[in-house]
Parts: structure tokens; sequence; C-alpha cells
């Protein structure tokens, strides 16, 4: 997986999400010095695709949707930050993922309203989920939680690299070092587990943690040695609420390894990291194994 981040995509759909990903986004290329490329997947309803096809002009809904676009993008030029804009058609998944490839995003950048169901359960959005478990780059998630007063400016302070000692979860430890030191930051790893005390004294844990510090040495041989060393990561292991706390503060930037698997897409939501997309006041980044 390339590391380095030279080109942005930020997916909006024009709601107030979109306004404050836009301003992390920003934020984000101005400390990369990295392209920002914006776009707005939409579909026509088959009345606007007859108009187009039958009187060869665009639609209502196109021509909406390119007005609402201009005026979107007009506010990052007022921040100093230059992008490029354009209009994507088809399902939103798969017109965004296909603007994913066409324009090499090294970033996808989303933002989510939070839609409350049932007993208090906060989905974070079904087009950001299977974006999140499809996008072949990182993907950078704007809560519903996510503080704002971010402008082009602002810039981030740290880096908090979270795993659960699954070799899957390694898979982000690369890209969350090269995020680091590209910012200039400095960079913290945890092992997440639900009985985080218990797990310390447990054998197998011990032997998950060699294989986790195992995959770490073949992706990346520039690997910090300290993380490596089975017994500190170990010494890492924290509570997900405690990993909570860790995503209480807009200046960091926190990196989660997913796996790509089936099992994920029916257990998402009782997972540790759907619960800190969803309540986190900070940008999560998830990435792919």
């Amino acid at each position: 997986m390339k590391t380095a981040i030279t080109t942005i995509l930020l997916a909006t759909d024009f709601l107030q999400s979109s306004r404050l990903a836009l301003d992390y986004a920003v934020a984000l290329a101005g400390q990369l010095k990295a392209q920002l490329v914006i776009i707005n997947a939409f579909e026509l309803t088959p009345v606007a695709s007859n108009v187009e096809a039958l009187d060869r002009i665009p639609s209502r809904t196109r021509l909406d949707a390119e007005s609402r676009l201009r005026a979107f993008v007009g506010g990052t030029h007022c921040a100093g930050v230059p992008a490029t804009s354009a209009l994507v058609e088809g399902p939103v998944p798969d017109a965004i993922l296909d603007a994913v490839h066409k324009y090499k995003a090294d970033l996808l950048v989303l933002g989510t309203q939070g839609v409350h169901r049932g007993l208090g359960h906060l989905l974070i959005g079904s087009n950001t989920e299977a974006l999140m478990l499809r996008s072949p780059c990182p993907t950078m998630t704007i809560g519903p939680h996510v503080l704002a007063g971010v402008d082009a400016k602002s810039h981030f302070e740290k880096v908090i690299y979270l795993s659960n000692l699954r070799p899957a979860s390694a898979a982000a430890a690369p890209f969350a070092l090269a995020l680091s030191q590209t910012l200039a930051t400095d960079i913290e790893i945890y092992q997440v587990a639900r009985d985080a005390d218990q797990e310390k004294h447990i054998t197998h844990v011990k032997e998950m943690a060699e294989d986790y510090c195992s995959t770490l040495r073949s992706l990346s041989p520039a690997v910090k040695e300290e993380w490596c060393n089975p017994e500190f990561q170990m010494e890492r292991i924290i509570s997900p609420e405690a990993a909570m706390g860790k995503c209480l503060d807009s200046s960091v930037l926190i990196v989660l390894g997913v796996p790509q698997t089936p099992l994920l897409e029916r257990h998402f939501r009782t997972s540790y990291p759907y619960r800190l997309l969803a309540n986190a006041t900070c940008p999560i980044i998830t990435v792919r194994s």
C-alpha cells in the first residue's frame, strides 16, 4: 500500500457534516502540501435521464448539483488551498470508488451525520460504511461529534495508531508511521482489548504479540524497534473505553487497521472501531488489510 499522501479526495453530499469534513481535508492538505479533489456523487432519476437523453440538455438535477458544487468548492480558495472539483454519476458508493481510482487518491475523506436507530444505537451511514470497507485507499471519517473550529492553518499534533494484536490490523502500521513522519508529529501505539488487565496475563496473548510483531517486521522493515518487542506491545494493551478517551482531541489523528473479511461486514456495528467512528471528536483514519 502506498503510504505517501499526495492526493486527497473529499466526497461531499453538501450537508453540514461535509462542510466540517472540508475544513479537515483543507487543513490536512495544507499540512501535507497535497492536492485536494472534491467530488459530488449523484444519480439521475428516470425522469431526469429521459430529459437528458431526449432533449440533449442537462437536467435540472445535474445543473443544481453543478451549482452547489461550485459554491461548496469556492470556500477552499478563500482558505488559500486551491482545489479541483467534479461531478461523478452513478450509485453513490460505486461512483465514489470509481473516482478514487480515476484520481489515484491516497486518502478518501467523508463526513457523516450520524443517524439514530433503535435504543440509542448510532449509525454512521450506510454509504460511509460501504466505502470504508471497500476503499482501496485509507479513509478519513469526520464523525457526528468531531469538533469544529479547524481552519487551513490548523496542524495535527499527534498520530495515535490503535490496533488489537491481530496481524490484519498491523497493515495500518506503515501508513501510521509514514503519516507521523510527514507531519513531523509524535506517534503512539495502543492495543485494544475488551478485558485489558486480564489480557496482559494470558499466555496466548504473548503468542499473539509475537505473531503481531513478526507481521510488523515483514510489513515495514523501518518500523520502530520497540514496536517489534512483544512485551512492549503487551504493555500497550488498553480497554475500548480507554481507547475512546484517546479520541477526544481534535488535534489528534487516529489510525485504525480493519480486516477485509465478510465477517467484518456482519459484525462491524458491534466492534470497537465502529464505536470510535460514531463517537470520536477527532478524525478517524481506517486502513483495510
